[in-house]
Parts: structure tokens; sequence; C-alpha cells
């Protein structure tokens, strides 16, 4: 699978919940929203631009490394 399908269907999440990022915050008590798409192929495939998701969330290389294997 060619990445740039994977990485265009992440921006067609966040194109899709960008738009109630305020009521998201609302409803969960967060003054602020982000929205990151994270695509998965069928087979285990990603896109590069995970991994910059991943490290929004917060984890390590190593972590990154480890989840990479766990989905793959």
């Amino acid at each position: 699978m060619d990445e740039s399908i994977l990485q265009r269907a992440a921006e067609e999440k966040v194109n899709c919940y960008q738009p109630v990022t305020y009521q998201i915050g609302e409803m969960l008590g967060m003054p602020k929203v982000k929205v990151l798409g994270f695509q998965v192929g069928a087979q285990g495939k990603w896109p590069s631009t995970n991994k910059q998701v991943l490290s929004e969330l917060g984890l390590t290389a190593s972590q990154k490394e480890s989840f990479g294997r766990l989905i793959s």
C-alpha cells in the first residue's frame, strides 16, 4: 500500500474531527484539544508521520519502536 494513501486518510480524519474540537473539549473539560490522524494499513503498514503522533503523545524512541512492532 502506498504511504501517501495512508497519509491522505490521516488528513481526512483530522479534517473530519477538527470542527468539533471545541465541543470535545467542553465535554471532557479540556481547555485545548488537538486532533491527530493515526492510520494503520490492513497489514500493519503505517505512514512515517505516525512517529510524530506518538511523539506528541509523549512516547520515547524505544516505546515508539515497541509500539510499531506490536501493531505490524
